[in-house]
């Protein structure tokens, strides 16, 4: 009868440590992405530089950062790359989209050359850079693109004396802590990882 009774108390026992064991293997999943979110699009917070960079795709949110950044006083000048085809990152159609928001078109300047990666434009903004006597920018992105654009940026401004900031948009989307919730999150976060890890092993062109 003893027997019973212990075996009967000791059950709620064995599922509540069943249940606090699967809490904690879920809890500890959901920090881990919300860590490696976190370390995607940590912002470097200067905002005072020659001048904005405005990295092409992406959506309104980018250009909406760089007007706010603008308007804050953080630089008289905005970047933006030239890329090919009639698309959302077609410099001359974000021009337009510029205006709309408040930035003057004679603040605005273009790099050299046609960008088509991250590569490319941390190659051409360092070109215009050296054309204009520019000494530091700050580069607006995608929040899950700071850390492969800081990482690109800095490689290739390593030699040149200047100095990069690599700042998200900050009316995007993508959220540390909440980017696991959503099937674009996951796919955006998989490919920033798969691209991080083809720089690293020499593959620029993404």
């Amino acid at each position: 009868m003893q027997d019973q009774l212990n075996q009967r108390t000791a059950r709620p026992s064995g599922r509540w440590r069943g249940r606090k064991s699967l809490l904690i293997t879920v809890l500890g999943f959901y920090l881990f992405l919300a860590a490696v979110g976190s370390v995607l699009s940590m912002p470097d917070l200067r905002c005072k530089a020659d001048a904005l960079v405005l990295l092409s795709g992406g959506d309104k949110a980018r250009e909406e950062e760089i007007a706010r950044l603008y308007k804050k006083g953080c630089s008289e000048k905005v970047v933006l790359t030239r890329t090919s085809g009639a698309t959302r990152g077609n410099h001359i159609y974000t021009l337009q989209d510029l205006a709309k928001i408040g930035i003057p078109d004679r603040a605005v300047l273009f790099t050299p050359g046609q960008s088509d990666s991250t590569y490319d434009e941390a190659r051409h903004v360092l070109e215009l850079m050296d054309n204009k006597n520019m000494g530091d920018v700050i580069v607006v992105t995608d929040p899950y693109h700071v850390f492969r654009a800081r990482m690109i940026f800095k490689g290739e401004f390593r030699a040149s004396g200047k100095s990069v900031w690599i700042r998200p948009a900050h009316e995007h989307w993508y959220n540390p802590l909440t980017w696991m919730f959503r099937i674009e999150g996951w796919e955006v976060t998989l490919k920033e990882l798969g691209k991080i890890g083809a720089y690293l092993i020499g593959i620029k062109g993404s």
